[in-house]
C-alpha cells in the first residue's frame, strides 16, 4: 500500500501542475504586495521605492535603525539583529540596487554600511558583534559580549560576497572586491581584488570588467 502510485494522466496532470504552481506564485505575490512589504517598511527609517522582498518577511530582532535605498531585492528568509544600549542605537544602512540572499544574517553592533550595487549571496554572515564575551566572569554574570567587541562593517560599492562568507567586526571591504565562497574576513580588504580563504587573503587583482571564476587561481 505504501508503494502505490496514481498513474499520470497525460495532459490533465500537466495542466494541474501548472495551475497549482501558478496559484502558489500568485498567492506569494499577494502576500508580498499586501502584507510582507508594508509590514517590513514600518520598521524602516525611510520609505524606499521598488523594494522586493523575496519569499517572506525578514526577521528583525532588537532595537536598531534601518535605512534602505531603492531597487533592492532582499530575501524574506534573513535575520537582522541589532545590539543597542543606552549610549547608542545600532544602525543598518543599505544603498540602492543591493541584493541580499537567502538565509543570510546581519548582526549590527554599531553600524553596518552596505553601499550601492553590493551583491550578498546566501548564508552570508555580517558579524557586527560577536555575541560572546571572552571573559568567563562576564559570561557568568549574564553578559554575552561588551561594546569593545562591537565594530562597524563597511561594504563599499559593487562588492560581491559569495555564498557562506563571514565578515567580522571592524572590517571594510573595498569597492568592486569579490570574496570567495566560505571565506572568513577578519581584516580590511582593498578595492578591486579577488579574496578568499579563512582568514581571507588577497588572491589577485581584478581587471576592470573581469569575472571571478571558481576554482580560485592566479
Amino acid at each position: 500500500m505504501r508503494r502505490l502510485e496514481f498513474p499520470v494522466i497525460p495532459g490533465f496532470h500537466y495542466a494541474l501542475y501548472h495551475t497549482v504552481t501558478g496559484l502558489r506564485l500568485f498567492w506569494r505575490y499577494l502576500l508580498r504586495l499586501l502584507l510582507w512589504t508594508p509590514l517590513f517598511k514600518t520598521r524602516l527609517k525611510n520609505k524606499p521605492d521598488s523594494l522586493f522582498l523575496d519569499g517572506g518577511l525578514p526577521q528583525l530582532v532588537g532595537e536598531l535603525g534601518i535605512w534602505i535605498g531603492n531597487e533592492c531585492t532582499i530575501s524574506g528568509q534573513i535575520a537582522i539583529n541589532g545590539r543597542s544600549d543606552q549610549n547608542h542605537i545600532a544602525e543598518l544602512h543599505i544603498g540602492n540596487n543591493v541584493r541580499i540572499g537567502w538565509r543570510s544574517d546581519i548582526l549590527v553592533g554599531k553600524k553596518v554600511m552596505i553601499a550601492d550595487g553590493v551583491q550578498i549571496g546566501s548564508k552570508v554572515r555580517l558579524m557586527g558583534y560577536s555575541g560572546m564575551t571572552l571573559s568567563p566572569e562576564l559570561h557568568a554574570s549574564g553578559l554575552h559580549d561588551v561594546m569593545e567587541q562591537h565594530g562597524d562593517i563597511i561594504l563599499q560599492q559593487n562588492v560581491w560576497l559569495a555564498d557562506s562568507v563571514t565578515v567580522m567586526p571592524g572590517v571594510t571591504i573595498g569597492e568592486g572586491t569579490v570574496v570567495a565562497p566560505g571565506s572568513i574576513v577578519i581584516e580590511d580588504i582593498p578595492p578591486g581584488v579577488l579574496a578568499g580563504g579563512a582568514p581571507a587573503r588577497v588572491i589577485r587583482t581584478l581587471e576592470p570588467g573581469a569575472f571571478a571564476i571558481w576554482p580560485l587561481s592566479r
